[in-house]
């Protein structure tokens, strides 16, 4: 009898335990992240593979919320051990983070990578021609959109030459934080083409070359 009772007691001490295990478990997961030159309008993946487990059951989250393939832009190609998640073509709308959510057999794991699409330059203000008067404070507006932030850069000609030269090149001429150059007390000498480069490093720049010319000057 005793006996008895100790090889039931053992049987259940031994269900506890799996149960234990089997609650605090959970799948591993492989880090995986997108690629850092993800830019829209190209192709990004990434892929979900566990470090464990079989009969594998993958679900794509995008800011918690579900994924499904053939949709838009996105589709999903799982197998038994793992699962591709394709973005072709990448939109501004696809930024986000994004989460491969597996279950096998009463387990579960999941792993959040960040997306971040890289976005060209954008004209918000263009410079134009201008005439400003001797003496006076002028001015020029130069600003852009795109993702990383672009950085605005100025130069102009001087004299007769074409060459164009970075500003800013002297006490009088300030670059803004917001990319407008502003001239001080302009001169005659002040007067000649000045360009406003955008750049971001993604795509093409935007440069726009203007004509200032300065009246009333002696």
């Amino acid at each position: 009898m005793a006996q008895r009772f100790q090889l039931l007691f053992m049987q259940c001490l031994v269900i506890v335990i799996m149960m234990e295990v089997i609650v605090g478990a959970s799948l591993n997961i492989q880090p995986f992240s997108f690629p850092s030159n993800s830019a829209i309008g190209k192709r990004a993946s990434v892929t979900c593979t566990p470090l464990e487990g079989e009969k594998l059951e993958f679900k794509w989250l995008r800011n918690g919320k579900e994924l499904t393939s053939g949709t838009q832009n996105v589709n999903i190609l799982s197998y038994p051990l793992l699962s591709n998640l394709i973005i072709d073509p990448l939109t501004s709308d696809d930024s986000g983070n994004y989460t491969c959510v597996v279950s096998s057999r009463g387990l579960s794991g999941s792993y959040t990578t960040k997306l971040d699409v890289l976005i060209p330059p954008s004209w918000i203000v263009a410079p134009s021609d201008t005439d400003a008067s001797s003496g006076d404070s002028l001015l020029l507006h130069c600003k852009g959109a795109g993702k990383p932030e672009p950085t605005v850069t100025w130069s102009r000609t001087h004299g007769e030459s074409f060459d164009f030269v970075l500003l800013p090149g002297s006490n009088q001429v300030t670059l803004l934080s917001n990319g407008s150059l502003l001239i001080e007390s302009i001169e005659k000498e002040d007067e000649g083409m000045y360009k406003c480069n955008i750049s971001n490093g993604i795509g093409n720049s935007l440069i726009k070359t203007i004509m200032v010319k300065v009246i009333g000057a002696l």
